[in-house]
């Protein structure tokens, strides 16, 4: 028996589990608390109000359950999509670069750039000594700095060769206006103080992790895996003829990069309990939809932005009513500038968050719903109490739902001994509703349902029990009806019995 229940499920069948898992006969009149009922009842067994949430929280809390201002109730599954790190989007490979032989710029190897934050980098310099004396050479790469200090070295050799230092370089600024990286040098005979002309010069670049970069990012482009958001409803339950009216999907995205994105879909798909592929058909994500984003000035913050998808931009009652089991997802987010030209910046912090939330309003019909639970219940010794009883459910519902109900006595192997009742039983009556679909009137249903000694007899052997009850809306489910916060269940419950 799968552990997790559906909450639409526990809609229904909820107030089942709560009164029968509550069948115990109570034989101690100190024990007996009289509720305000029909004084027929000999033995009161129980006597419960439930609501929605009363219902959601002792049976089942894999799904939230969210009331709107009216009072609707949706069932919500919420998940959250994360995309990767700055190194995924903006690698800089190894590179070297010849220096002129006087003090000037190089370029870069990827002119997009305009700033950069250097987490770490290898800096390696190498050239050739043609004296044989002490030299001493300088350098300075004034695109490279610390609190506005351009990093430089010195190197102090005395013999003639390929010179060759490698420098590891942490938390450093690198500018690179237009695209280029200033360099100089300087070299002198520490003898006399004579300056000296060095080539080649040539530095190499390389393991660089970068901790924020800016630029004009061209063909930017933000990927996020693809994910998956399990639905539970439909795993149990075999829904005939469900309609959900205004089922969407809320999505919020919380956007740290400074760029100007769109976020696009490249995959939404329901898969079906039978199989089955749909995919969502939405021109609004196809086309992307625009991203706030923080400018330079405020790096490191985040912009929000908010859209939903539902009936009226997509297929989407089309994907939740077929049986949805599961949705796939995956986003890309692209340069919304047609010519890619834009400047914009990355951290290393930056993301795409995309909260998407699923969420499904109570509202629509269905024709009908079979659900059964069985439950661990031994009821030998009872049959020595009485010869035969009656058991009477008096309920007073609010919910737009009818409910009929069968028991199955089960021996210790969960097999099937005998039936509680002779027929199945309509125990609930659907709510009288207005033409919005809403309940205004609780209707009262006052069961008997008689237990014959033959099936008394059987309690020797029950160690469980199964509830098999079937569920519908409003007649026949031909109507639609809301299901709200306000909605309630009165059960009392108790046993006439012949000695």
């Amino acid at each position: 028996m799968n552990p997790r229940t559906p909450l639409l499920r526990s809609l229904l069948i909820g107030m089942v589990i709560m009164a029968i898992s509550s069948c115990q006969l109570i034989t101690d009149p100190n024990k007996i608390i009289l509720p305000e009922w029909d004084p027929i009842i000999a033995i009161p067994i129980m006597h419960d109000s439930l609501g929605i949430f009363q219902i959601g929280t002792r049976v089942d809390s894999s799904v939230r359950l969210r009331a709107d201002a009216d009072g609707l109730l949706s069932l919500v599954y919420q998940d959250t999509f994360t995309s990767g790190y700055l190194e995924e989007f903006v690698h800089i490979e190894d590179f070297e670069v010849l220096a002129p032989p006087v003090g000037a710029t190089v370029p870069f190897p990827d002119d997009r750039f305009g700033n950069m934050s250097i987490r770490r980098m290898v800096l390696e310099v190498e050239y050739r000594q043609d004296i044989d004396e002490a030299m001493e050479f300088t350098f300075f790469v004034g695109s490279l700095t610390k609190n506005d200090i351009p990093y430089s070295e010195t190197i102090v050799e005395a013999e003639t060769g390929t010179v060759r230092r490698t420098y590891t370089i942490t938390d450093y600024e690198f500018s690179l206006p237009g695209g280029r990286i200033f360099f100089q040098y300087r070299a002198k005979r520490i003898s006399t103080g004579e300056e000296l002309t060095i080539q080649p010069i040539v530095l190499r670049f390389s393991e660089i992790d970068l901790s924020y970069v800016e630029g004009k990012m061209g063909a930017y482009r933000v990927a996020l895996e693809t994910q998956r958001i399990d639905l539970d409803m439909f795993q149990r339950i075999q829904p005939v003829g469900i309609k959900m009216l205004e089922p969407r999907i809320n999505c919020r995205v919380r956007n740290t990069f400074g760029l100007p994105l769109l976020i696009k879909s490249q995959l939404i798909q329901a898969r079906t309990l039978d199989g089955d592929s749909i995919d969502l058909n939405s021109a609004r994500l196809e086309s992307g939809i625009p991203l706030n984003f923080p400018a330079l000035e405020a790096a490191g913050d985040a912009r929000t932005t908010l859209f939903e998808i539902n009936r009226n931009n997509s297929n989407l009652p089309e994907l939740i009513n077929a049986g949805t089991s599961s949705m796939l997802w995956r986003f890309v987010g692209e340069i919304a500038d047609s010519d890619q030209d834009t400047y914009g910046f990355v951290l290393d912090s930056s993301r795409v968050d995309i909260e998407m939330e699923i969420d499904l309003p109570l509202y629509g019909s269905f024709e009908s719903i079979t659900l059964d639970e069985e439950f661990e219940m031994d009821l030998s010794g009872f049959e020595d109490l009485w010869q035969e009883a009656e058991l009477r459910i008096v309920a007073e519902n609010q919910y737009p739902i009818d409910l009929e109900l069968q028991i199955y006595l089960l021996d210790a192997n969960f097999q099937q001994i005998d039936s509680l009742f002779t027929d199945v039983r309509t125990i609930l009556k659907a709510a009288e509703v207005t033409e919005e679909g809403k309940p205004i009137i609780a209707s009262t249903k006052v069961t008997d349902l008689p237990i014959s000694p033959k099936r008394i007899q059987n309690f020797e052997l029950t160690r469980a029990i199964k509830v098999v009850a079937k569920v519908a809306t409003n007649e026949g489910g031909t109507i639609p009806i809301q299901v709200l916060e306000r909605n309630y269940l009165n059960v009392s419950m108790g046993l006439e019995i012949d000695r």
